[in-house]
């Protein structure tokens, strides 16, 4: 009972902090998604439920405007040793976890 509530704050402080550093941060505790505005240029893609339909490999190979922001956002946390193409919060992840992700976002 007590990883899903782990993973549900962890999280939660995840999104929130994203939040407070003015990102667009959509979906569930378990697999929050950060949207830009790049994002939202191409039609096919649904953000209701913080869900991307339309990869950004195939964005890319459709014009590269799509998934540009997406992109430079990876870099930056990349060269922090963050791996962030989605966020997938796990009961392996700590405080500490999220203050550094949270530190190399803002």
């Amino acid at each position: 009972h007590q990883v899903p509530a782990y993973i549900a704050r962890i999280g939660t402080r995840l999104a929130k902090g994203l939040g407070e550093r003015g990102y667009d941060v959509r979906g569930y505790p378990g697999s929050p998604n950060v949207v830009f505005e790049s994002d939202r240029r191409w039609p096919a893609r649904d953000f209701s439920l913080g869900a991307s339909l339309v990869p950004d490999g195939l964005t890319a190979a459709l014009g590269g405007t799509i998934g540009q922001q997406r992109l430079a956002f990876q870099a930056v946390m990349a060269r922090a040793r963050i791996l962030a193409p989605y966020w997938s919060p796990s009961f392996a992840h700590t405080e500490a976890d999220v203050d550094r992700t949270l530190e190399a976002a803002a």
